[in-house]
């Protein structure tokens, strides 16, 4: 992971935490990245991975029961997710959608020769 993608990430966790209720899990409004099925983690149904090239997963997502159905339009497409992040054994945080919407929000991918 370059030291970009880990500052990033790092600001994202800390803005994160700091939307968190008092009495409950973080709760998020808007994360960034490409929609993935993925069965890695137990616990969820797919992942949301870094939008630059060669970026590698940062969340593992999980959609409500009877909703599963809800990310299919989206999948391998960039997408803005809002829901909860939640506690898990798994080796990415784990976030309990409650939106996914298309995006058009790119980071700046910074050129791989430079860091």
């Amino acid at each position: 992971m370059t030291l970009r993608r880990m500052l990033v990430s790092a600001v994202l966790l800390i803005g994160l935490l700091a939307l968190a209720p008092p009495a409950g899990s973080a709760a998020f409004e808007s994360m960034l990245g490409i929609l993935e099925k993925d069965n890695s983690c137990p616990e969820a149904t797919h992942i949301l991975r870094w939008p630059c090239p060669g970026g590698g997963a940062m969340f593992y997502l999980v959609f409500p029961k009877g909703r599963e159905g809800d990310a299919a339009p989206f999948l391998n497409q960039n997408v803005a997710v809002r829901g909860t992040l939640k506690s898990t054994t798994c080796a990415l945080p784990l976030a309990q959608v409650s939106r996914v919407t298309a995006s058009d929000v790119l980071p700046p991918c910074a050129d791989p020769g430079t860091n």
